[in-house]
């Protein structure tokens, strides 16, 4: 009876060892059958994708249809507004947004890479969280560098994660999430960057290939600002240059059904300045600018001073600009003519012609107003009166003999501000009107084309004295009806009023004065023009521009 029970105690324990065997053989055949990135413990690896920057469409509905292709027509969002400048010009205001090229089929026809993702700057540091959908609870995260390796993710395959990826698109920096233990209380607080995002629900599987394709969303709206002046001159100063509204930073929330995770803004009203890199030409740009807002139609820009060709501009502002976030934009502020732009007028009773909002007579000083001073050829009558630097009396004019003149000055010399920026008791113009600066004759050069008229004589120091046709057009670039003749008058020489170079030199006074010597406008066989210094005593015509 032992005996037996002996035997049946053995046969359990072989048996036992026989069946592991067996097990352990068909398991080893079903791991055959796994994917190969599964492990023994029924996890999977999820390979990371970062392909990019999805650029913000409109499909707003209210913009406006500004042009079409094929007869297609399609709404761009661009947005124009105009401002005076002054009486001749205005600041014309174009804000353009990026996606403006993809609104219709029509234009994604013309451009086969109409909704490919732009691909991120290389070195841009981007961080991934993955939570578990059912319960919110956090599971990993891992910060990635485009232009590197991206290392995948070992999860649990058949469950629903909730991934989370986001970057302020700067190399090395990546901000913190916060209360970042559950999905129902992270967030991202503070945020004061170009924050980009992407959220996105997926069940991995054990069998097949899990990929995370990642395209992220710019959150904030960006616009590049462009000023152009070119038709006037150089932009010399510019200052508090703002666009409203933007948040001083924005929290958002990883928590949300719909996957659009709720943004909120601190401070909604401050505003962020426009940065110019560098200023002194005739266009400018600026860095980006950062908007952190929510979708708006009543946004402003604002320009606190511009100074273009000596003339300044404050509080400038354009109204009811319609920002959408995650929008890059361009803003094109171009300085225009009006229709009342260069033009003939008649300016404090004087014969006039506006020129790139400058006002000039279209007299010399002391001619007859009653002829037409662009005569072909010019005459006599257009010549004028003569004047020593920095004084009022009039020195000899058109009929005064070519010889030497008795009596004539030459001291004292006349302080170096006897003519000046602002109108002088010694500044011979009429009303309104002072000599004009050199700098103001050189910014009527840079938008005009000069040309001559007349006969020209060759160079001889005493020349022909009865040669009065000869003269130099100055012709507005804007508009070519409008001109200015400078009649070749010459010059009485300084030592004793003889008359020189008449009919081969265009002279005119500028009010500028350096150490005794004054300044004064050349023309070089009528076409090309050099500024020179000269004795004060030299008597030369002059042309008055308005104050």
């Amino acid at each position: 009876m032992k005996k037996m029970n002996k035997n049946i105690l053995k046969f359990p324990v072989t048996g036992i060892f026989i069946l592991a065997l067996f097990l352990s053989f068909n398991s080893c055949r079903s791991n055959d059958n796994i994917n190969q990135e599964q492990t023994k413990f029924g996890q999977t690896r999820l390979q990371i994708n970062m392909q990019g920057i999805e650029e913000v469409g409109n499909e707003d509905n209210n913009l406006e249809t500004t042009a079409s292709i094929n007869n297609t027509s399609f709404s761009t969002g661009v947005q124009t507004q105009s401002i005076p400048f002054d009486n001749n010009y205005s600041l014309v205001a174009t804000l353009t947004p990026a996606s403006s090229a993809l609104k219709s089929s029509a234009q994604a026809s013309l451009n086969p890479r109409a909704g490919i993702p732009t691909p991120l700057n290389s070195g841009i540091m981007y961080k991934v969280i993955v939570y578990d959908s059912s319960t919110g609870a956090y599971i990993t995260e891992k910060n990635y560098i485009t232009g590197q390796k991206s290392e995948s993710i070992a999860l649990d395959s058949g469950i629903e994660y909730t991934f989370i990826v986001y970057s302020i698109n700067k190399p090395g920096e990546i901000p913190a999430i916060k209360n970042g233990e559950n999905l129902k209380t992270a967030q991202l607080s503070g945020i004061k960057d170009d924050l980009m995002f992407f959220k996105r629900q997926l069940t991995l599987t054990p069998t097949d290939t899990n990929t995370l394709d990642i395209v992220l969303k710019h959150q904030f709206s960006q616009i590049t600002t462009t000023i152009n002046a070119s038709v006037v001159g150089n932009i010399t100063e510019i200052s508090n240059v703002k666009i409203l509204p933007s948040a001083n930073s924005a929290s958002i929330q990883f928590n949300d059904s719909n996957n659009n995770s709720p943004i909120t803004y601190t401070d909604k009203t401050t505003g962020n300045l426009v940065n110019f890199t560098s200023i002194g030409a005739t266009t400018i740009t600026s860095s980006p600018t950062l908007l952190i807002a929510s979708l708006t139609t009543s946004g402003t820009i604002s320009i606190g001073s511009i100074t273009i060709n000596k003339i300044t501009k404050n509080n400038l502002t354009y109204n009811g600009i319609r920002v959408k976030p995650g929008e890059r934009y361009s803003l094109s502020i171009t300085l225009k003519p009006t229709t009342n732009g260069d033009s003939y007028i008649i300016y404090d009773g004087q014969p006039a012609a506006r020129i790139n909002g400058q006002i000039w007579m279209r007299h010399n000083l002391g001619a007859d107003t009653s002829v037409n001073p662009d005569s072909n050829p010019s005459q006599k009558s257009l010549h004028g009166n003569y004047y020593q630097w920095g004084k009022k009396r009039v020195v000899a004019d058109a009929s005064t003999q070519p010889n030497e003149i008795p009596g004539w000055e030459t001291s004292p010399i006349p302080a170096g501000n006897a003519w000046n920026t602002s109108k002088t008791s010694n500044d011979p113009c009429p009303r309104s009107y002072r000599v004009p600066t050199a700098s103001e004759f050189q910014a009527l050069l840079n938008v005009t084309s000069q040309s001559r008229i007349g006969t020209w004589d060759p160079y001889d120091p005493n020349g022909n004295p009865n040669n009065y046709s000869a003269a130099v057009v100055i012709k507005s670039n804007s508009n070519s009806n409008v001109q200015l003749t400078i009649p070749a008058a010459g010059a009485r020489n300084g030592a004793a009023g003889r008359l020189n170079l008449r009919g081969m030199y265009a002279y005119l006074w500028f009010n500028n004065a350096n150490n005794g010597n004054a300044y004064y406008f050349a023309s070089i066989d009528g076409l090309k023009v050099i500024q020179y210094s000269a004795n004060p005593m030299t008597g030369m015509p002059v042309r008055c521009i308005a104050q």
